[in-house]
């Protein structure tokens, strides 16, 4: 009655029940990519079967040991108010909320909105929730959060020289300051995908879309009075 040969290569007793995430990226840690979900297996008779997790991780599975007898449930990912936390112990409070801090990256819309508020770091999903990014408008309010200002701030020489003087990290100083920095974009673009289903995402194969990219960036000139 018990399954020798399942899924994840491992043998269970009759009526153990584990958890598989079919994901090419890792749970826990905001890594989830595009189409991934959460599957309860269980050993009946001998035989696997398996019960979906609801779709887009509105759900994870969640597994323990007692006595040594797998036990796996699906339970509601709780990620809904993660952003709007603005300290660790808050943020990493697994009675009320299923998030991870992360220290040192600071979203600037929240940043904006904290009403003078020392922010330190900025609370994500531990599993980043699925979008119906084609039809769902509010997918676009929470991307938006990833959108990022960086005004870079030349100071002009006696002979109309200028030298870069603020966040020139921003621009690539090889291309005369006229191209964002590979390296600043990569890190804006990570940031974002970390807020879910948006950005430079792949699918749960580690397959890119066939549109490049999933964000934009622009390089513009702005008025000393602006």
């Amino acid at each position: 009655m018990n399954c020798k040969t399942t899924q994840n290569g491992k043998s269970y007793k009759h009526g153990e029940s584990w958890c598989v995430n079919n994901d090419a990226g890792g749970n826990g840690n905001t890594d989830n990519t595009v189409g991934s979900r959460f599957y309860k297996h269980i050993c009946i008779n001998g035989e696997e079967t398996l019960e979906q997790c609801e779709d887009f991780r509105a759900e994870e599975c969640i597994e323990d040991k007692i006595n040594g007898f797998s036990q796996a449930a699906c339970k509601v990912n709780r990620w809904q108010d993660c952003t709007s936390q603005t300290s660790k112990l808050n943020c990493e409070n697994e009675d009320k909320r299923d998030c991870v801090w992360r220290e040192g990256i600071i979203l600037q819309a929240l940043q904006n909105a904290s009403n003078d508020e020392e922010v330190t770091g900025t609370c994500f999903a531990q599993n980043k929730p699925g979008f119906n990014f084609w039809a769902d408008k509010e997918t676009s309010n929470l991307c938006s959060l990833g959108n990022v200002l960086c005004v870079v701030k030349f100071e002009k020489g006696l002979f109309g020289s200028e030298e870069c003087v603020d966040n020139c990290d921003c621009l690539d100083k090889e291309n005369g300051w006229k191209k964002v920095s590979k390296k600043w974009e990569a890190g804006a673009a990570k940031i974002c995908s970390m807020l879910g289903d948006c950005g430079p995402s792949k699918n749960w194969l580690d397959q890119e879309g066939y549109r490049r990219g999933g964000y934009n960036t622009v390089v513009s000139d702005v008025d000393e009075d602006d």
